[in-house]
């Protein structure tokens, strides 16, 4: 059995925007380029300076938690799935054991697969936090110790860096943040550019 584990937003939901937007609303400036600009220095440059900088933000939006938290459930049931993810998400869960584990908050995903009806996953983390998620993916590893393979599917370097973290297949995906191009600087090697291609990691 081949096991894959999502990210949420970006991935199968199109809410990155609504969460720049949220995030930029207490931090001055920032928008969606800079949130790249910065995973990047951060992940690929690993600079003490770009490490000081996320967790500034780290440190700012905590203090804010409660009040984003609240702001993204009220606008979250505005946002749509990304095109495709349903018809694909409704054949993979024949084949495969389907997670997510997101950076946004449980409740709100929860909402989500609610209102769109999708309900094809075994289980749903939310993590509340931008950058933490390779221990909660080593948790759902430790569950499958005979599994054949196991792949955290993202839109962002953040997913694969947790991934590679975790020891886990790392599967980038181009509709949401990052590009095809950053992937591949990354030193990604499986990226997918076209939702259906998603069927092929259950094959």
């Amino acid at each position: 059995m081949k096991i894959l584990i999502f990210d949420f937003d970006g991935t199968i939901a199109n809410t990155s925007d609504l969460i720049i937007d949220v995030i930029g609303q207490h931090i001055p400036g920032f928008n969606r380029s800079k949130y790249i600009n910065l995973s990047r220095a951060y992940y690929e440059d690993k600079k003490f300076l770009s490490y000081l900088k996320v967790l500034y933000y780290e440190l700012f939006l905590l203090g804010r938690i409660k009040k984003i938290r609240h702001i993204i459930n009220e606008r979250i049931l505005d946002t749509s799935p990304i095109a495709g993810i349903q018809e694909v998400l409704d054949k993979l869960k024949t084949k495969s054991d389907l997670y997510i584990i997101s950076s946004n908050f449980p409740e709100n995903i929860s909402q989500f697969l609610k209102k769109n009806n999708m309900d094809y996953f075994k289980e749903v983390y939310g993590e509340g936090s931008l950058f933490h998620k390779a221990k909660t993916i080593s948790e759902v590893k430790k569950k499958y110790l005979k599994a054949d393979e196991i792949y955290y599917i993202g839109d962002e370097l953040r997913d694969m860096q947790a991934a590679r973290k975790a020891n886990v297949k790392e599967v980038g995906v181009t509709w949401g943040m990052n590009s095809k191009k950053d992937f591949e600087e990354f030193g990604t090697k499986v990226i997918l550019e076209k939702v259906e291609q998603l069927l092929e990691l259950a094959s």
